[in-house]
């Protein structure tokens, strides 16, 4: 997710995850083949508080707001992650029923009609 991010050339102003507590739970509880845990300290760390920290060296925040989806494929219990760029610019929005249109034969005008800058 952040090469992505990266590869878009997005800023990288303030950078941060948001996702369900269940995925900081799913994170702590992966082991390697020694029964060892696989994020050690420094990759991830939690406030005293609870509901925030980092992970990976950058900021996170908890949210049981993000929905947990029954079933992806044959995995159950899952939910979204989400990784920004820049948190001083962000908006997060959802609306199964939003629609976003584009024509090719608008313009604009400034001034009333008589200057065309789409044209």
């Amino acid at each position: 997710m952040i090469g992505a991010v990266l590869s878009a050339t997005a800023p990288f102003a303030r950078p941060g995850w948001i996702f369900h507590p269940d995925v900081l739970t799913f994170l702590e509880s992966l082991t390697d083949s020694t029964g060892r845990p696989l994020l050690e300290s420094d990759l991830r760390r939690v406030d005293s508080a609870g509901g925030g920290g980092s992970f990976l060296g950058y900021r996170f925040q908890t949210t049981s707001r993000i929905p947990r989806v029954p079933t992806v494929g044959t995995s159950h219990d899952c939910t979204y992650v989400i990784f920004g760029s820049d948190w001083n610019e962000a908006w997060v929005g959802v609306n199964l029923d939003l629609t976003l249109e584009a024509s090719n034969s608008a313009s604009y005008s400034p001034d009333g009609g008589t200057t065309n800058l789409l044209a």
